[in-house]
Order: structure tokens, then sequence, then C-alpha cells
């Protein structure tokens, strides 16, 4: 209100202007609005960030998991069939992969 008085008026200089513009209801009323939606996706942000982390962390027991029980079946087989029969190399499974695997997932 005093704002447009000035401007009516012709008697207030641009600076004079701004200074009851951002000391003003308005302007206060404008930066609140902005720094609560900030918080807002801030903290949304976290949320979102905290339950990927938790679906990951699952997601890698799991493929632990199959891994695992991958290795153990294999291991079954080998003493099943003994000397008797060599099974195929399966390079994935081998301990130079998952070194080679675990280092990059490290970086």
């Amino acid at each position: 209100m005093a704002r447009q008085k000035l401007i009516n008026a012709g008697q207030g200089s641009i600076k004079d202007i701004i200074y009851e513009y951002v000391t003003g209801q308005e302007f206060g009323m404008h930066i609140k609005r902005i720094v609560t939606a900030f918080a807002q996706m801030k903290e949304q942000l976290e949320k979102e960030k905290l339950a990927t982390i938790k679906l990951w962390s699952k997601r890698e027991k799991q493929i632990a998991m199959v891994l695992e029980n991958v290795v153990e079946i294999r291991g079954s087989m080998e003493r099943l069939v003994g000397e008797q029969k060599a099974l195929p190399a399966i390079d994935v499974l081998s301990l130079e992969a998952i070194a080679t695997d675990d280092d990059e997932n490290e970086n």
C-alpha cells in the first residue's frame, strides 16, 4: 500500500520503492513460501534416498543369495559326480570373476 502511494505521488525514488517492497509483508510472504517449499522438497528427497538405499540393500542381498545357491548347487553336483566326470567351467563363478566384480562394485 505504501509502495503504491509512493509510486502514485511520484515522490519516491526507485531505491525507496524497492526498500519498501523488501521490508514489506508481500516480500516476506514470498520468501517464506520459497523456504517452506525448499524444506519440503529436501525432506521428500531424503525420504526417497532412504527408501532407495533400503531397496538396493534388499536387492543386493537377494542377488548374493542367488549366487550363493548357484555355487552350492554346482558344488553339490561336483561332489556327486566326483572325479568320474568334470563339469565344464563357468567363468562367472570363478574366484577371479567374483573378485573382479566386487572390485568394480566398490568403485
